[in-house]
């Protein structure tokens, strides 16, 4: 089961759940002092950021899938930056470059597609966005030096965690095994 799969997973439990109490309350099945919405275990900031309650499940699920692409986006900018890097100080090869991004770029497009139209477009104008603020924000030339590149490689170091996105099962990268899809 991926990774992304397993989040969206768990969103949309918790939204069932969330409905299903929200229905049983408004029925009179249960008591309303039971928890609805934002109190049934929602990833924090769900329920605040969508500013609805457990009574709009198709809104709720689409703010939930945008704030899913919002955390996919910025882990995707980061593993291309982490690739630049690991290129420029000669620690990643070029196949395993191209690996790495292959899969985090088919993790970013399996979310998009789980967006609604509207989304999409909203979705494709927020990478671009991530991906600008990313590359003005880093100064690649100081990620370069021979300490930075000793100290990305080091055991444990960011390094290790974009070869966990090559595809292939965990290997020991400098000494450490690592799981698969650890976040840069």
């Amino acid at each position: 089961m991926s990774y992304s799969f397993a989040r969206k997973a768990l969103f949309s439990a918790a939204l069932l759940v969330m409905t299903s109490v929200g229905t049983a309350q408004s029925q009179g099945v249960i008591s309303p002092s039971i928890p609805a919405g934002n109190d049934l275990g929602l990833p924090p900031g769900v329920a605040a950021e969508c500013g609805l309650t457990g009574n709009d499940l198709p809104a709720l699920q689409a703010c939930a899938n945008r704030m899913l692409f919002k955390g996919v986006a910025r882990t995707y900018a980061r593993i291309q930056r982490l690739v630049l890097i690991g290129q420029l100080c000669h620690k990643l090869s070029e196949e395993d470059a191209r690996a790495i991004l292959a899969n985090s770029r088919s993790e970013r497009d399996e979310v998009r597609s789980s967006l609604s139209e509207e989304d999409k477009n909203w979705a494709k104008t927020w990478q671009e966005a991530v991906v600008i603020g990313a590359t003005q924000a880093a100064d690649v030339s100081e990620a370069t030096s021979e300490s930075e590149c000793e100290r990305f490689a080091r055991p444990g170091g960011a390094l290790t965690k974009i070869m966990s996105w090559r595809g292939q099962p965990p290997q020991s990268v400098n000494g450490i095994l690592v799981s698969p899809r650890t976040r840069p």
